[in-house]
C-alpha cells in the first residue's frame, strides 16, 4: 500500500514548481560531487528513487529529493559535513532523524514552518542496525498498513486494527528507551532512524550503492542494489502505477527566487 493517504495537492504552479525541481537537480549535483570527494556512499531514495525509475527524473508533482545513507557512511558524512561547498549547510531536523542540506542563497515557504529552514533542500534519511525489538515493531507496524488491502470485514483487517493501540504504546515505549538500546555491529537488518519510516527493516546488501542506468533529470546517480524490492517495500507492488491525486504530498507553498 501507498505510505502516504493525504487530501493535497502542490500549491505551486506548474513553472515555479519545475524552478525548484530544477534548482533542486542542480544541489544534488553538487552534493553527489562533494560525496565523491569524501568517498561517501548515498542512494537516491523514496520519491526520488521512485521519480528515477518511472518518469527519469521528479514525479510530475514532487518538491524534495530524498537519500539514505547506511550507518556508517552518515558518520562519515557526518565527520564532513561543515566542509560542504557554501552556500551549502547541513542541519539536523530537530527530533525527525532528518538531515537537511540546505541552500541558504535561496528562500521558500515551506509547510513544515520550521525556523531555519525555508530554503531548498535535500532530505538525507540515515538507516541504523535493527534490534529485536525494531523487528517485531516493524513487522507488526507493516501488517497494521496492510491491512487496508483487505475489505472491512476480513479478519486480517480487524484483527491489526485491534492492534493499533497497544503498537502505539509500544512505539512510544520505545522512543522513550531509544537512547538506551542500541544493535551490535553484528546486526543483519537496518532500519529508519526516522520513527514515521520505521515500518520495515532491509538488508545491508540491498541498500549496497550501485551506478547503473538509471537516470534523474539527465544525470547517473547511486540507487540501491535491490532498486526494485526496496520500492516494494515502501510502495507495495504496483508502485509503477502514479497515486491518484488525493494521495499526493507536498511540501512547499512558495519560492521566492
Amino acid at each position: 500500500p501507498p505510505r502516504f493517504r493525504w487530501e493535497e495537492e502542490s500549491v505551486l504552479n506548474e513553472e515555479d514548481l519545475r524552478r525548484l525541481q530544477l534548482t533542486l537537480a542542480d544541489m544534488l549535483k553538487v552534493f553527489d560531487g562533494f560525496c565523491r570527494e569524501h568517498d561517501i556512499k548515498y542512494v537516491l531514495a523514496c520519491g526520488t528513487l521512485l521519480g528515477a525509475v518511472r518518469h527519469q527524473g521528479f514525479i510530475p508533482w514532487d518538491d524534495d529529493i530524498d537519500l539514505i545513507m547506511l550507518p556508517e557512511e552518515f558518520e562519515k558524512f557526518n565527520a564532513v559535513r561543515h566542509l560542504l561547498p557554501a552556500p551549502f549547510v547541513a542541519k539536523d531536523l530537530p527530533g525527525s532523524g532528518i538531515t537537511k542540506v540546505l541552500d541558504l542563497s535561496r528562500t521558500l515557504d515551506s509547510k513544515d514552518d520550521l525556523e531555519g529552514f525555508h530554503h531548498p533542500f535535500l532530505d538525507i534519511f540515515p538507516l541504523r542496525r535493527a534490534t529485536p525489538g525494531d523487528l517485531r515493531l516493524s513487522f507488526m507496524r507493516g501488517k497494521m498498513k496492510r491491512r487496508h488491502d483487505f475489505p472491512r470485514w476480513h479478519p486480517e483487517y480487524w484483527f491489526w486494527s485491534l492492534l493499533r493501540k497497544p503498537v502505539r504504546w509500544l512505539r512510544r515505549r520505545r522512543k522513550a528507551t531509544h537512547g538506551t538500546r542500541r544493535a551490535g555491529p553484528e546486526a543483519s537488518r537496518l532500519i529508519y532512524v526516522n520513527e514515521s519510516f520505521a515500518y520495515f527493516t532491509v538488508r545491508p546488501e540491498q541498500m549496497r550503492a550501485v551506478r547503473r542506468e538509471v537516470t534523474f533529470e539527465g544525470e547517473t546517480y547511486p540507487v540501491p542494489a535491490d532498486t526494485v524490492g526496496y520500492l516494494r517495500l515502501e510502495y507495495g507492488d504496483d508502485f509503477m502505477t502514479p497515486a491518484p491525486p488525493t494521495q499526493r504530498h507536498t511540501h512547499i507553498r512558495s519560492i521566492n527566487f
